[in-house]
């Protein structure tokens, strides 16, 4: 009975043995972070063994890796060493600094992809950091290997969330947390699958409209503008885009911007009732101007408008000899939408007909809308600052189509039959070829493999654009009987300019 307890013990005890030596030689599924083949040579190294290029290891190294008997350990520096006996497991400290696997290695465990930046081998990004600030391998994880939670570990201690203040290193080891994702290298191609940025416009351009609105006078002193309503700061929208690889250095691209809304008013006031409009060109034509319009005590206005933008293109890739500048061409379609609301509105005193409680008043809405569709052109040139620091422009140039639809609504005082209240309307379209130029300036600041900081400044000039008031379509409109106009629309330039902030992701 003995003999036969002693054999099963001895048969649990080699099974525990082969389970340990399963366990310390098999291989996950996929290479953990350290091991990560990223110079695509097909190689990855064995499990429990640093990458090439690290400190005391080298490539005869590997072969061994392969002869070692069971329970047998490799150190880094190529020598075997007994494992854990039978039935024995491995002590918790046995990787602790300055062991076989610790920072006197060269090597450093950092969590992951993309940090990566710890080592001092060939993975790493140690080149670039070495440059930037010529330190050794593991201090840019912000101290010794092993502290709990590698380069994660070492930033929370640098930003103080263990321990107040940043003293002991801190500052200098949250100063390389904050270093771009190099890992791509010098000659990274320019991509993104997909970017999303805060746009923040502002407008200038009447689109040709009249200057004025309000004297105070027959064709007096002006004091009301069409930039009185202030529509012309930044206001926010979105831009999102796309890209889609098409062929080797081919991409589409699709790119949405807008949804930005301006808005304003303003008015002045005369007790004489002396204000009058752009409508009767300042109370010139007809002679004392309108009866709803003019010889006011008060002159508003309010202004909204709108702008969106759609671009479809192919865009072609091109890196320069020296990986330091690289570009690329585009062409594809274009499409934008100007929308333009202003309201004016006037208020008198009395009537024609003298009687005073029925004040005299006019809201006039003048709205058009500017839908432009065309082909562009362009290309982009940028310079890889370092590796994780991108500093790019880019220019379009279109030919568009602008087609214009404008509407004049008006309710006053004396616009229904027999000069009672009432209101009218009138309709006018036009199109018009125009020119587009599109510049735009962005920085570029990875900060991992799939997530990059952008920022962009941004200008959009488009000629023959229209929108304010049209003192033609609004005369004819307020004549009794209405009257209908032939005029052509006035056209202006259109510059919107600002600013994008956002982020760019690559899968």
């Amino acid at each position: 009975m003995r003999k036969t307890k002693h054999w099963s013990r001895t048969v649990v005890m080699t099974a525990a043995t082969i389970v340990v030596a399963t366990t310390a030689l098999a291989q996950p599924p996929m290479p953990s972070p350290a091991d990560a083949d990223y110079g695509a040579s097909g190689f990855v190294t064995p499990a429990g063994m640093p990458p090439i290029g690290s400190p005391g290891v080298h490539p005869a190294m590997y072969s061994m890796a392969g002869q070692m008997p069971p329970g047998a350990i490799m150190h880094a520096t190529g020598m075997a060493a007994p494992g854990p006996g039978p039935g024995q497991v491995m002590p918790v400290g046995f990787m602790q600094r300055g062991g076989p696997m610790g920072c006197d290695a060269g090597a450093c465990d950092c969590l992951g992809y993309g940090c990566n930046r710890c080592t001092g081998g060939a993975v790493g990004s140690g080149r670039i950091l070495n440059r930037l600030r010529g330190g050794g391998a593991c201090q840019s994880c912000g101290g010794p290997c092993g502290r709990r939670g590698g380069c994660l570990g070492g930033c929370a201690s640098a930003l103080g969330l263990g321990h107040l203040g940043l003293g002991h290193g801190r500052l200098r080891s949250l100063v390389h947390c904050l270093l771009p994702y190099a890992e791509g290298g010098q000659c990274a191609q320019r991509w993104y699958d997909l970017s999303v940025e805060g746009l923040f416009l502002g407008r200038n351009g009447d689109g040709g409209g009249s200057g004025t609105i309000s004297t105070l006078g027959v064709a007096g002193t002006p004091v009301l503008f069409l930039d009185s309503a202030d529509m012309d700061e930044l206001e926010a929208g979105i831009r999102l885009s796309g890209a889609f690889i098409m062929g080797a250095g081919g991409n589409i691209e699709l790119t949405y911007m807008g949804g930005n809304k301006w808005e304003g008013n303003a008015a002045v006031t005369s007790n004489n009732a002396d204000l009058y409009s752009f409508i009767s060109n300042f109370g010139t034509t007809p002679a004392g101007g309108f009866d709803d319009s003019d010889r006011s005590v008060r002159h508003a206005v309010a202004g909204e408008a709108h702008f969106h933008s759609g671009e479809l293109n192919y865009r072609r890739r091109t890196v320069g000899p020296a990986c330091q500048f690289q570009g690329s061409w585009l062409f594809g379609m274009r499409y934008l939408r100007f929308d333009d609301s202003l309201t004016f509105s006037a208020d008198g005193r009395v009537n024609n007909g003298g009687v005073f409680t029925n004040q005299r008043f006019l809201d006039l809405t003048t709205e058009t809308k500017n839908d432009l569709f065309g082909v562009q052109i362009g290309g982009d040139l940028w310079w890889n600052v370092v590796p994780g620091i991108n500093l790019g422009a880019q220019l379009k140039l279109g030919v568009l189509e602008n087609d214009v639809d404008r509407a004049v609504f008006a309710t006053g005082n004396s616009l229904g039959p027999g000069a009672t209240r009432g209101s009218r309307s009138s309709l006018l379209g036009r199109s018009e070829t125009t020119g587009m130029v599109d510049f735009t300036t962005t920085l570029i600041y990875r900060v991992s493999h799939s997530w990059a900081f952008r920022t962009s400044y941004y200008v959009l000039a488009v000629d023959e654009v229209a929108g304010g008031f049209d003192p033609a379509l609004s005369n004819a409109l307020l004549q009794t009987p209405q009257a209908n106009s032939n005029a052509h629309i006035n056209y202006g330039s259109m510059v919107l300019s600002g600013f994008t902030l956002g982020a760019e992701y690559t899968w």
